[in-house]
């Protein structure tokens, strides 16, 4: 499940400022104040995350977190206005990265301690995922002439990983 949402993500976000400058003509500044907006989102979301795992459980956020930041990202690959779909991919990271100290929390719980490096490097490994991801994601738009799908296999593969997950959750003590 970890691997598949880098993997994924890296499919499209490498591509979300070119994405914004061919689909919605938006300048460089622009592209600035929606990653600013972003970064917000994601440290307000830092923020509530443990309020929102400890009334859902980890593994049940870590679910409800990967599967909404999917839906959001199918919705800024299928939207064609400028503002909503920069809103939508704004709150797509908010909370698809949102999933990260759930699930690292329950890595760390079930594995030994001798053990928790081993666990850390591989949960770490993003820098390799992302090339593999970023090729895939290229490939799709060169083939399509389009950055939408690639957001689209992203958005699918973390809806997946999600589903997948459940079963986790009920493994996992709330």
């Amino acid at each position: 499940m970890w691997g598949g949402t880098q993997i994924a993500g890296s499919m499209s976000l490498k591509y979300v400022p070119l994405f914004f400058r061919k689909d919605f003509a938006m300048t460089p500044s622009w592209l600035m104040v929606l990653r600013v907006a972003e970064n917000c989102s994601l440290a307000t979301m830092n923020w509530a995350t443990p309020f929102i795992s400890s009334k859902l459980g980890r593994a049940w956020a870590a679910i409800l977190f990967i599967f909404a930041g999917g839906a959001l990202m199918l919705g800024v690959a299928n939207l064609g206005i400028a503002w909503l779909a920069a809103t939508l991919f704004i709150l797509r990271t908010t909370f698809a990265r949102a999933n990260v100290p759930c699930v690292q929390s329950i890595i760390f719980e079930s594995v030994l301690p001798r053990h928790r490096g081993r666990w850390t490097a591989i949960t770490s490994f993003k820098s390799a995922t992302n090339g593999a991801g970023a090729w895939v994601g290229g490939y799709l738009a060169d083939l399509t002439g389009d950055y939408r799908a690639g957001f689209s296999l992203t958005a699918g593969v973390h809806m997946l990983c999600a589903m997948l997950y459940v079963p986790v959750a009920f493994m996992v003590p709330p």
